[in-house]
Order: structure tokens, then sequence, then C-alpha cells
């Protein structure tokens, strides 16, 4: 029986289950195609992290044996969760714990919803990473990651934070998964649909003093969306944003990364989220719903999906 298990084998998934596979134990499942890729050669992980690593993984149709206690990382699309884990409730237990690790807001909410008896808990991942490949994930940058959820659970949140420090990351803890989410997003806010919009790394926002007054008017904007929800973001916060992008400058936000690869970019968890909660409140965003607009534009009109010479479709 298995006591941990990673869902999902897009980049997050691959750079945690690198993490944690040896030292935890740690199984991953993914789909087939992803699954026959990796059993028939080891992860190739280069960049800020570097090494090689033979992934033990499954494929759905043959879901492994969970202990009652198993932990359980869902490292799919946001989008996903509700198929995934309808599909995971054959195979699990309400003592089994599930862990989300996508960016956005609304995500702990969607999933309490879904499985109301399970322990819920957030993975906050500050992090650049890329899937080159099934086989190959370059990591631009580690600033942290982040726990959550009900103090209730502090002795899980602890031994989780201290299994991540000890690979000399930094890792955090929250008891109020609201605000982690809405924290994180602040990250993401900031940089996914602005980068998408002019093509570029997220040293973008650092170097260009036009992108960085307007990504920080973005992410006042959802701060005063955040106190609609009684959720108290503070300066420091704020400043915490700009502060990070200098371990993750090279790096291909998953938006952009979405956009160019033909994939859909769900911004409707990020600026779009930051729209919908304000309309609710009798409020707008105007910043947060004109870049969540100017991305789906980008996707219908697949203006950022690559071409046959690599380039992006906006230089044709």
């Amino acid at each position: 029986m298995l006591n941990n298990l990673v869902i999902g084998a897009g980049s997050m998934g691959l750079i945690l289950q690198y993490l944690i596979q040896e030292s935890e134990e740690s199984h991953l499942l993914a789909r087939d195609s992803s699954c026959a890729a990796l059993l028939e050669k080891p992860l190739e992980v280069t960049g800020a992290v570097e090494g090689n690593l033979k992934i033990q993984c499954h494929s759905w149709s043959n879901f492994p044996q969970l202990s009652d206690d198993a932990a359980i990382f869902v490292a799919t699309k946001a989008h996903e969760i509700p198929v995934v884990l309808q599909n995971l409730k054959p195979h699990i237990k309400i003592s089994n714990k599930i862990v989300l690790m996508q960016n956005g807001l609304g995500i702990y909410e969607m999933a309490k919803q879904i499985l109301p008896d399970n322990p819920v808990f957030r993975l906050l991942c500050y992090i650049g990473v890329r899937k080159v490949s099934p086989c190959h994930i370059h990591v631009a940058g580690i600033h942290k990651y982040e726990f959550a959820g009900n103090e209730a659970h502090a002795e899980f949140l602890n031994n989780w934070q201290k299994v991540l420090l000890g690979k000399g990351i930094d890792t955090t803890v929250n008891f109020n998964p609201l605000e982690s989410e809405w924290q994180k997003a602040l990250w993401n806010l900031s940089i996914n649909g602005l980068c998408s919009i002019v093509d570029e790394p997220n040293g973008a926002i650092a170097d260009s003093p036009e992108l960085n007054n307007l990504a920080r008017q973005v992410v006042l904007e959802a701060v005063e969306i955040a106190q609609l929800e009684k959720i108290h973001l503070t300066t420091s916060h704020v400043e915490d944003v700009f502060k990070s992008l200098a371990r993750t400058r090279e790096n291909i936000n998953a938006t952009l990364q979405d956009l160019r690869a033909g994939r859909h970019p769900e911004l409707e968890f990020l600026n779009g989220a930051v729209a919908k909660i304000a309309a609710k409140h009798g409020r707008r965003a105007p910043l947060n719903e004109a870049i969540f607009n100017l991305v789906t534009f980008l996707e219908k009109a697949d203006k950022r999906k690559e071409i046959e010479d690599g380039r992006s479709g906006t230089q044709g």
C-alpha cells in the first residue's frame, strides 16, 4: 500500500515527485501515454535543480492501493479537478488527505464541495518550472512552497514542511487556506496574463518600468477585492510578489506555456476570478477583467500558438 501519491505528470507534479519519491516512497499517477514514457526512460531535471530519476509510475487503469492515511497530491490542471476527484472517490477513504497544488482562487472550496468528508489542503508552489518533454523538466527557480490547511491538521502540515525544508527548499505553513490561495494568486495575477500578452518571460515585469507599474496596479486592485471576501492582504504581501521575480525571471509562466501549446490557459481561476468576485459584491475589477479578456482573445485566435519553425503565431 502506498502512503503518498502524486497525480499528474505536468511540470508541478513531476518536480514534486522528483523531490519526494525516494525519501517519502511516493508514486506518480498519470495518463497512459505519460506513464509509458516515464517507465521507458528516467526523468531528466535541469536548471536550478539537476538530476535524473527513474519515476515510479502508475496509470489510471492500474490504480495502486492506498493506505488509510495516504496523502494524495493533485497536480492536474485546475479545470480537471472535478473529474479527477470524482474518479478518485472509488479508490479512497475519508481518512485520505487531499492536497491541491493548482494556482488559482476557489480551488480549496471546490475540492471541499466534491469531497466534503476528506481533509483537504493546499500546496502553493512559488516555482518556475516547465515541461520540455514527457521525461524532461527545466526548473528556472524555486522561491518556496507553502502548505495550507485547517489547524486541526497541524501535525500533518508541519511534517511535510520538515520534509521539504530537508530538501533545502523554503517551506511555510498557513492555517488559513483561503488566505494562502489569495497570497499565491497575487504572484500569478502580476505575471501570467501580462507576460502572455507581451509574449515574454517573467523577468519582463522586473525589467520594464511600464509593465512593473501595471502589474502593481493589477495586484493592488486584487487586494481591494480580497478585502470584500474578508481576506486581509498587506503591503508586505504585495512587495513579496516583486521580490520573488528574481528567482524565476527566466521562466515562461504556465499561462504563456499553455497558449503556446494550444491549451486552455485557465485565467478564469486568476484574473477572471477576481473580476467575478468583484461582480458578486457589486463592484468591478477593470484591470483584471481587461487582462482576462485579452488573454481569452489570444487563446481563441491562437495568437501565441507556436508554429513549425518554433516562432510564436504572432510573428507570422
